[in-house]
This record gives C-alpha cells, structure tokens and sequence, in this order.
C-alpha cells in the first residue's frame, strides 16, 4: 500500500485508508458506488471465422447491483411499503 501512496502523491492526490480497499479481483469482490465487482465464475468461448478453432476467453470482470441492499435502502426511504412501491411526488 505504501508503494500506491507514494506514486499517488506523485501525482498529487492523497490514498485514504479508510475508503480505500485493494484487493485482487481473482480471489474477492469489491463494492463501489452500490456495485459489487467481481470476476465471472465462467469463462466465455468463442469460435475463430477463419478456421473454426473454439478458443476460450478469460473470465469477465462483472458488475453486479446488490438487489436485497437496494430493496432495504428503498424500504428505509419509504419508497416502498409493506411490498408495494409507493412513488413519491415533489
């Protein structure tokens, strides 16, 4: 982490430990802005044009939207009630 910082000052921004999580893709999650970002559980294959060879591709990154913490953020807003959504007016 030290190494991150120094070339971050470098660039004149400042690393807060507080927010700040590194992590490698491969092994954990992150959450960001309300999406989680993992890597896939699947490769992807695809098949060349010129002679048909099925060649497999890495694994994806994926964005993934935490439905049940949306729902709750939702419900704690009272935008839902008792199940059904209740639309505020201005």
């Amino acid at each position: 982490m030290q190494d991150i910082k120094i070339h971050l000052k470098d660039m004149g921004l400042e690393l807060s430990e507080t927010k700040t999580k590194i992590t490698n893709i491969n092994t954990s999650s992150a959450l960001f802005l309300g999406t989680e970002i993992k890597r896939a559980a699947e490769y992807s294959f695809t098949r060349t044009s010129h002679n048909g060879i099925l060649k497999r591709n890495s694994k994806k990154i994926r964005l993934e939207a935490p439905i049940s913490r949306i729902l709750e953020k939702l419900k704690s807003a009272d935008f839902i009630k008792e199940g059904i959504p209740c639309p505020k007016t201005v």
